[in-house]
């Protein structure tokens, strides 16, 4: 509508009682459709080569820059997720077991004030038959559990302060978004080194 509306206006305005000759059509068609420079290119700031080469080198430096950034980032992720892997597998291997209820979700704030987390309060005994309770250590809204509901439990014996709530597989969640990070900084470094090593075998600085 807006293209039609436009070529309208551009006939209205080029209709006359006397008829534009061919040449007067050529002419006033050239003035109408042909592209305008409002700055040539030598005045445009930015395109001074002092600049643009400042620019590139700026560039560049950050190239350099960023590949051992994102390797040493990589690499300390993934060893914190190989860390976190083994001390929870230590800690599963010695842990006894017992079940435990929810009974409670215990709200937290975030620093926003926007929005209301909630982390299980789990109530569990011990083989001595002593009762014990915990907050477990995620947060999320909606609550991942119910007030009321039964939930595995694994617990140092010689603390059983020291609990957590049997996720399965997924109690090595931590592991997981360690290592996911760690990949995707390692794969953004790999993939920047080869695309500087194809930009440097090109003949590019």
């Amino acid at each position: 509508v807006l293209i039609v509306g436009g070529f309208a206006q551009k006939i209205k305005r080029a209709w006359r009682d006397k008829p534009f000759s061919l040449e007067q059509w050529r002419e006033y068609k050239k003035q109408t459709f042909s592209p305008k420079v409002f700055q040539s290119k030598d005045e445009i700031d930015w395109a001074d080569p002092i600049n643009i080469s400042a620019v590139i080198q700026n560039h560049q430096r950050a190239n350099r820059l960023s590949i051992p950034i994102l390797l040493v980032l990589g690499f300390g992720l993934a060893m914190a997720s190989y860390y976190s892997y083994k001390r929870t597998e230590a800690f599963l291997a010695q842990a006894d077991r017992s079940s435990g209820e929810v009974i409670e979700l215990r709200q937290s704030e975030l620093s926003d004030e926007s929005s209301t987390m909630y982390a299980a309060v789990v109530a569990y005994s011990d083989r001595q038959g002593q009762h014990h309770r915990f907050v477990d250590s995620l947060s999320s809204n909606p609550p991942m559990y119910n007030r009321g509901q039964t939930v595995g439990v694994p617990y140092n014996r010689e603390n059983p302060g020291d609990a957590r709530i049997d996720r399965g597989a997924w109690n090595h969640w931590l592991s997981i978004l360690l290592g996911s990070f760690g990949a995707l900084f390692t794969t953004f470094a790999l993939l920047s080194a080869r695309k500087r090593s194809r930009v440097t075998a090109s003949g590019f600085p």
